[in-house]
């Protein structure tokens, strides 16, 4: 028979009062897993609905953008269509998938909803246009929202634990038409982009146009060779291949001389037909331009090439063109190879 010493040994281990300690750090344990379940909740709550208005924000204005390629589409019905697209995405997220509700905002004040204006490619800057709008200037279309006045704040189901019952997240995005910012022109001309102001980016039909190198708002250039001279522009015209390749915001050298030789050269080398894609830039001075940035590009036709006379020509229409360039970077569009692109 066991002693009273024995039994009284076992009942000890039986009731270590360490196991209250276990139990104890089990609870605290779990208390913690259950904390970080309700933060990833949470946090995961919070990351969808960033993401989805992210993407509502780009998809109304690259819709937005899209639509200033009709020539005949009116201020109001670009903003219809950034509104339309933005409530076509339901924020999951939020209470019962609320939908965004954009205001139009139509005396385009900055900060607004729908904001019209133009993209500094150089800059990466936008700038509201002034009202009224002309949107034969409008270039770039951002949307913005905020969830707590476009739609409603998500509810997160632990934040009341640290307080914070309620989540809210503002987007904004811009998007552009824009076309290829580096390649290799084929024509030592640059015009300036004056001669452009009345032509739709979209260029959907041939424009006719004359540009005069030597006038007052185009130039035979050497692109990045400085003091421009008639051997390096001829050398161009009968070589394209030679001639290297430019970016937007690059400096282009140009010069205000008539080169007539130039313009013989051009006419036995550019037959009616040819098309030449050529830098279009910011003349800071029309009748000397010496150097000049380049903002971007445009295709040309050749109808006529007049080499001979004091009224040297060449002749032609400004039309869409789609060509395939390696170039990752963007620039004004001019007409050529223009896209819708999200810029921020």
């Amino acid at each position: 028979m066991e002693s009273l010493m024995t039994i009284r040994r076992r009942h000890r281990r039986r009731h270590d009062p360490r196991a209250g300690f276990y139990v104890l750090g089990v609870a605290i344990a779990m208390g913690l897993i259950m904390g970080l379940i309700a933060l990833s909740v949470d946090t995961g709550r919070m990351s969808n609905a960033r993401e989805e208005l992210r993407v509502a924000m780009d998809a109304a204005a690259l819709a937005g953008a899209r639509s200033l390629y009709d020539q005949n589409v009116r201020e109001n019905d670009v903003r219809r269509t950034v509104v339309s697209v933005a409530s076509a995405n339901q924020l999951h997220e939020t209470d019962a998938n609320t939908q965004l509700s954009l205001d139009r905002n139509q005396l385009n004040v900055a900060g607004g909803d729908v904001v019209l204006g133009t993209w500094d490619f150089q800059q990466r800057a936008f700038s509201p246009a002034a009202f009224p709008v002309a949107l034969a200037n409008v270039t770039a279309v951002q949307s913005r929202a905020r969830l707590s006045t476009e739609a409603r704040m998500v509810l997160l189901p632990f934040g009341s634990m640290i307080g914070s019952r309620f989540f809210d997240v503002e987007a904004t995005a811009t998007a552009v038409i824009a076309g290829p910012g580096r390649l290799r022109p084929d024509f030592p001309v640059v015009i300036d982009r004056s001669l452009l102001a009345n032509v739709a980016p979209s260029l959907d039909h041939p424009v006719a146009v004359s540009v005069s190198p030597g006038g007052t708002a185009a130039a035979w250039t050497s692109f990045n060779i400085s003091n421009t001279n008639a051997n390096d522009v001829r050398g161009y015209i009968n070589d394209p291949g030679s001639i290297p390749i430019v970016g937007g915001g690059d400096t282009a050298y140009a010069t205000n001389g008539t080169v007539a030789s130039a313009y013989q050269a051009a006419k036995d080398a550019k037959p009616p037909g040819t098309i030449l894609v050529i830098p279009v830039a910011q003349f800071d001075n029309l009748s000397n331009p010496n150097a000049v940035t380049i903002l971007g590009f445009v295709a040309m036709r050749v109808t006529a090439i007049v080499s001979n006379g004091s009224n040297k020509r060449i002749d032609g229409e400004l039309v869409p063109l789609t060509r395939t360039v390696q170039s990752t970077e963007l620039a004004r569009c001019f007409g050529f190879n223009c896209a819708p692109a999200m810029v921020n």
